[in-house]
């Protein structure tokens, strides 16, 4: 009887083990989803901090459009990028979530001007390297119309979030949790829609575009990429949505 029970319990810890992986979209996003206090003076003047970066991210992104030109034809071929090219397109979205974690006021840790993984960084990036279907490869410009899609409703929203975090975190030194948690969120949509569209990963960015679960009513402090935010934040990606209809729909009236 021992015997088999040792087994089970071998089974039920794989199955546990491997369980959180069945919905793995393969871009795993890593920073922590209750807010920090923040100076003032750093919130104030965050816009212009950012200038060098918003330089370097204009360059960074040129190189991505050639590597990911070249790595679509060679992905044709072989079924996936080049082991190179996905390390490059990894740290410079690695990079890019850094900058736009700063300036979204998700974190007070100033980037630094790097693409490899650091230990110190506010926001953590891994890609898993899986083979792609070249017949998805072929098609991926128009496969990755709805995600951009969704990525252009979410713009209004997002904005109007980020300024009302903004007001908040200059007078109170922290962005309300409820808005930290769905700007992450739609930061980690962005991200994984980028991934999907340089051929990063064969993955569409749907799952957890909501968030992965409601959380319970402790905060988190650690980073973390299994995005289990609050009701509230989750209602939150919604209202961005519809912010963003409704102001393209009375944008179009007005033009009428």
């Amino acid at each position: 009887m021992g015997e088999p029970e040792k087994r089970g319990a071998k089974v039920s810890a794989l199955n546990v083990q491997h369980q959180p992986q069945l919905n793995d979209p393969g871009v795993s996003l890593a920073i922590s989803l209750t807010p920090p206090q923040q100076g003032r003076l750093g919130v104030f003047f965050r816009i212009f901090l950012l200038i060098p970066h918003y330089v370097a991210l204009y360059l960074l992104f040129f190189v991505a459009e050639v590597v990911v030109v070249v790595g679509w034809f060679v992905a044709l071929i072989l079924g996936r990028v080049p082991t190179s090219f996905q390390v490059l397109l990894t740290g410079i979205l690695r990079y890019f979530a850094n900058v736009g974690a700063y300036g979204s006021l998700l974190t007070g840790t100033f980037p630094k001007f790097r693409v490899s993984p650091s230990s110190d960084s506010a926001v953590d990036l891994n890609i898993r390297h899986d083979p792609l279907n070249r017949f998805a490869v072929f098609f991926r410009i128009i496969l990755s119309v709805p995600s951009y899609l969704l990525s252009v409703l979410f713009s209004v929203g997002i904005v109007i979030f980020i300024v009302i975090m903004w007001f908040c975190t200059l007078f109170t030194g922290r962005a309300p949790r409820a808005l930290h948690q769905c700007v992450a969120t739609i930061l980690r949509y962005s991200i994984r829609s980028l991934a999907y569209v340089w051929l990063l990963t064969p993955n569409q960015p749907w799952h957890g575009w909501r968030g992965d679960a409601q959380s319970n009513d402790e905060p988190r402090t650690e980073k973390t990429s299994y995005f289990a935010i609050s009701s509230s934040a989750q209602n939150l990606v919604v209202v961005a949505i519809v912010l963003s209809v409704l102001y393209y729909v009375l944008t179009r009236a007005g033009r009428l």
